[in-house]
């Protein structure tokens, strides 16, 4: 089986009927991550051939990541100190022992185990082919700690007809009476073999039990009986002078042998291009029951050119009675779902600490390399092994914080259209005559309008609300702001109208408030057509911020766009705010300046609180507090200059008569003497 002999240069007329060395390597790896054995211990001999073997080995184990926690090498020399050996073996924590030894040395080593100070338990050897060849007698008198083992054996096969031959052969008439005796020996017969039933039972049970070589010595002689009857019959042609056969020197053994193919009755063989047939073993359980009573029995195989490879029914296997399962043999524990593995450096790749997966990622099977990452719209589940799909979010009217949103800007609405409502009946009123009429109107449609926008912002996105909410908020707070700056300019203008020689009075009465609101309204209509045309806001998902929940939302488009929309409101206000602030002296009665100003002043705190705090949330809170600085900046509008409007029709309804009036009209020129 060496190796060596696969080079057809050095060895072109060697013909194996066993597989070679390198697949009795791969039968073991894959007896090994069969049983996920990843942490074992060799025995080999310090041998050319053994040695150079079990090198081969342990190369061909690290490519499959299976590590070897020592490798005793016995020396060929007689004189061996094994007490060392077995020291090694019993503290070391491999449970899987790979032996790979000849068979003296096995049996020098294993007369140690029987010692109760060397004993040897807790460990299960996987052996090479060569342990097949022990007599079953040395298993009972040196391998005790063997029990329940598994062993590697050339492919058993069956001699046809053979059983047949011994069961009927009368042994005493046999001429050759050596051979006789030889063959009792090898069958382990010390009793003369006679004709009787009990002599053939033993005859029968020793030879099942025993030989695994004697199907490859019959098909070695078949395949060498073949090719020489083949050659035979081709000389005989060329003896009679065949035309059609080449000369004589192509009659030759090695010829022959090469094109061999012999079918059996369970078997096809034949040889390759390295001289040997086709890989096959089988996979031994030696049960040693009692001293008298030993099995090898067969629990699987292995064939290079099937697939899989190799077969085990583990349901057959008996292991050594300190088992009470299948063994296992890892450096550590396995690292269950949810855990990867780290390796640390300097350390064996089968010994290494389980790490726990981060956020969103998972292993779904035991001893992960690595944490796979979930899919965007996927969490992992607390276990971190498995993927479950987010919820979606959004600020919806089911949700407490929608409700109350919703009920907010409901109320405010109400609120708004019950002001307008008194303003259109008593719009021949004094008051409302005197703070311009139209402005007002307008001003409260458009902060009636800017409570019904908050019901934009509640809801599923969907593509025409994400394209309308911003601009529509946008535009109706310019309109409003706008509609404040014209009815502080004209409060300025009436007050101012009334000094001798002013130039302001060819605009008392104009319409010049309506063609600032227009104007104002029109330069914020051009900003957000340019916005939607150029980025229009779509939905977008929010994959990241949330663990558990995807968020639904509305993209902008284009921040630059929202800022410069956001930033003109803001002039205007900051423009209002000042005009406001400078006519705030003027006559108080009906002046609307001071509250203006005081408007200002709350849409300023209002929005300047809400920028940061805008920044700093995600989800459906961030639209929850625009919604929220919404109605608080609208709601203060409304409050600070309509309220004390509503105060006098209500209350004070002798200051909303033509004597209140007079009253106020004397007033006014009493102040106006004094400035």
């Amino acid at each position: 089986m060496d190796p060596v002999f696969n080079d057809r240069t050095l060895f072109p007329s060697v013909y194996r009927t066993v597989p070679n060395e390198y697949l009795q390597f791969e039968v073991i790896v894959q007896l090994l991550i069969h049983f996920k054995w990843k942490w074992v211990g060799i025995i080999s001999l310090d041998d050319i051939s053994n040695h150079k073997a079990c090198l081969e080995l342990i190369k061909e184990m690290k490519k499959w990541g299976i590590c070897v926690e020592y490798h005793i090498v016995i020396p060929v020399s007689a004189n061996v100190n094994m007490i060392d050996i077995v020291k090694v073996i019993q503290q070391s924590t491999a449970t899987i022992i790979i032996l790979y030894c000849t068979l003296l040395q096995i049996i020098n080593l294993t007369k140690y185990w029987r010692a109760d100070e060397s004993q040897i338990t807790g460990k299960v050897f996987v052996a090479s082919v060569a342990f097949n060849a022990i007599n079953d007698y040395v298993y009972m008198q040196y391998f005790i700690t063997l029990n329940g083992s598994l062993f590697i054996s050339v492919y058993k096969g069956e001699i046809p007809g053979f059983k047949s031959y011994l069961s009927h052969r009368d042994w005493e008439r046999m001429p050759d009476k050596n051979f006789v005796e030889n063959f009792k020996l090898f069958l382990n017969c010390f009793t003369l073999l006679s004709n009787d039933s009990k002599s053939h039972c033993f005859l029968f049970h020793n030879w099942k039990n025993t030989n695994y070589i004697t199907s490859v010595i019959y098909n070695t002689i078949h395949i060498l009986a073949q090719a020489l009857h083949q050659m035979h019959l081709d000389r005989e042609l060329f003896d009679n002078g065949s035309e059609h056969l080449a000369d004589e020197s192509k009659y030759k053994l090695n010829r022959y042998l090469k094109n061999v193919h012999l079918k059996t009755l369970y078997d096809e063989i034949f040889f390759n291009e390295q001289g040997s047939v086709a890989g096959k073993f089988d996979i031994l359980n030696l049960i040693i029951e009692s001293k008298n009573q030993i099995r090898k029995i067969p629990v699987g195989s292995f064939v290079s050119s099937a697939s899989p490879k190799l077969f085990i029914n583990e349901s057959a296997i008996v292991w050594n009675p300190y088992f009470k399962t299948t063994p296992v043999s890892l450096c550590n524990k396995i690292c269950p779902t949810g855990f990867r593995k780290s390796l640390e450096k300097g350390k064996f790749p089968c010994c290494y600490d389980c790490i726990r997966c981060s956020e969103g990622e998972i292993a779904s099977f035991p001893d992960a390399e690595n944490c796979l990452q979930c899919p965007e719209d996927h969490w992992s589940n607390p276990n971190r092994d498995f993927c479950l799909r987010k919820a979606v979010d959004f600020l919806s009217y089911g949700n407490c914080l929608g409700i109350v949103l919703a009920t907010s800007a409901l109320l405010f609405s109400v609120c708004t259209s019950a002001v307008l409502w008194i303003f259109i009946k008593n719009r021949s009123s004094l008051i409302v005559k005197a703070n311009n009429r139209n402005l007002s109107y307008i001003l409260l449609v458009s902060l009636f309008l800017s409570f019904c926008c908050s019901f934009l912002f509640i809801g599923r996105p969907v593509p025409i609300t994400c394209i309308l909410r911003q601009p529509t908020f946008l535009f109706l707070y310019t309109v409003a702001i706008s509609s404040l700056l014209g009815k502080t300019l004209t409060v300025i203008i009436a007050f101012h109208a009334t000094k001798p020689g002013t130039r302001l009075r060819k605009f008392l009465g104009s319409r010049i408030s309506i063609y600032l609101v227009l104007l104002c309204s029109l330069g914020k209509l051009v900003i957000c057509s340019t916005w939607l045309i150029w980025a229009t806001p779509f939905v977008a998902l929010d994959t990241k911020t949330t663990q558990q929940t995807m968020t639904l939302w509305c993209n902008e488009g284009s921040i630059v766009a929202f800022y410069v929309a956001v930033a003109y409101v803001a002039v205007l206000a900051l423009i209002s705010f000042i005009v406001a602030f400078l006519a705030r002296k003027l006559p108080d009665r009906y002046n609307e300046a001071q509250y203006i100003t005081f408007s200002m002043l709350m849409f300023f705190s209002v929005w300047v609180s809400f920028i940061p705090t805008y920044l700093s949330t995600k989800g459906k809170y961030m639209v929850a507090v625009e919604i929220f600085a919404i109605l608080a900046s609208t709601a203060g509008l409304l409050y600070c200059v309509f309220v004390p409007k509503c105060y006098i029709i209500f209350l004070k309804d002798h200051l909303n008569t033509q004597k209140g009036k007079l009253k106020i009209i004397q007033h006014i020129h009493h102040n106006m003497r004094n400035m």
